[in-house]
């Protein structure tokens, strides 16, 4: 190869590696920064989760929970301390007011991720940790803010866990560990811990998920054993203490007067009193932007000439529900059906 095609190889390696946003240079800066934001977001919500339990973090927890070795840990807790997000206290790390607050936006980017997932995709329970751990470093405040009014501003994600609001406020975490309640008590599951994963998933083989009623008859070093619909059910102990369990929420008894949309009959008026807590994601915010909010008068008025599904009438505009959806909204029927209605079908039988 001539003089002349070494000049020109050589000319061409070094404007691909400093041509500015796409070179080689440039893309590795990028990703040596977000690796950098990635490991701070980390390491903030671990020391979140650990005043959450009522412990302190520390170099040696820090470097478990983001995966480098102690050098890089101290290193690492060093810029964050540099930053005014967390304070050394006699080995111990805590969080400072603006270190708790980042670590709260990446906690709630996180559990609205995992939310929408169980909503609006066929994503695996067990597989949705693991995905909303790559999004919550992407999403941004605002982001996260238009998710959670599309999602219709859900309390919990779908292990139970409370989502931050967007003022910084978290609800008590939910129940006891299962190792901690009492035996022979009926016992509802409010929250399912999804770390480790190995663990989490042996939780979910065994059939137990949110709102599973149980009781537990047996507990030894090692092992917890319970009831669930009539079966035994044999849990480690180091899953049992993944697993927390409040009293058995009452069912409430069917309000006098109140019945479902689908039930409505044509031409009669309905006040809408409530959408069922089933309706989750963005058919529950579909449904609050046409309208249906307590209060709301709603009439059904054209049935489908084949299947469903059936046309509804919410201020002024004509809407189309399915049954399922119908069947999920609470109406109080306010009045018959209108004259007109009833006189069509009284000429339609005659």
């Amino acid at each position: 190869m001539s003089g002349y095609w070494w000049i020109l190889l050589l000319l061409s390696g070094v404007v691909a590696w400093w041509l500015p946003r796409h070179g080689v240079a440039a893309r590795l800066s990028r990703w040596r920064d977000v690796r950098h934001r990635v490991r701070v977001e980390d390491a903030l919500k671990h020391m979140l989760a650990a005043e959450r339990r009522g412990v302190l973090a520390t170099a040696e927890s820090v470097a478990g929970a983001v995966g480098i070795g102690a050098s890089a840990s101290t290193s690492l807790i060093e810029e964050i301390e540099s930053e005014d997000l967390l304070e050394i206290r006699a080995n111990a790390l805590s969080l400072t007011p603006s270190g708790r607050e980042y670590a709260l936006q990446v906690v709630r980017a996180h559990r609205l991720w995992e939310r929408y997932l169980d909503d609006e995709t066929d994503l695996p329970l067990t597989a949705i940790h693991g995905a909303a751990d790559r999004a919550e470093h992407r999403l941004t405040v605002d982001e996260a803010d238009r998710l959670d009014a599309q999602l219709g501003h859900p309390p919990t994600d779908p292990h139970g866990d409370p989502i931050p609001t967007t003022e910084g406020r978290i609800a008590p975490f939910p129940g006891v560990p299962l190792t901690d309640y009492p035996m022979g008590e009926d016992a509802e599951v409010t929250h399912l811990e999804d770390e480790p994963p190995g663990v989490f998933e042996t939780i979910v083989k065994l059939g137990l998920a949110r709102g599973t009623r149980l009781r537990v008859t047996e507990r030894r070093p090692g092992l917890v054993r319970m009831e669930i619909d009539g079966r035994t059910v044999s849990l480690p102990s180091v899953a049992a203490s993944n697993v927390h369990v409040g009293q058995v929420r009452e069912v409430p008894e069917p309000v006098a007067g109140l019945i479902p949309l689908a039930r409505l009959a044509r031409g009669q008026d309905g006040e809408v009193i409530g959408i069922d807590d089933s309706i989750r994601g963005l058919t529950r915010r579909r449904l609050l932007d046409l309208g249906v909010t307590p209060g709301t008068v709603i009439r059904p008025e054209l049935e489908p000439l084949f299947g469903r599904p059936r046309a509804f009438r919410i201020r002024q505009t004509l809407v189309a529900l399915r049954d399922e959806q119908a069947e999920g909204i609470l109406v109080r029927p306010l009045r018959e059906r209108t004259l007109s209605l009833v006189a069509d079908d009284e000429r339609a039988v005659s």
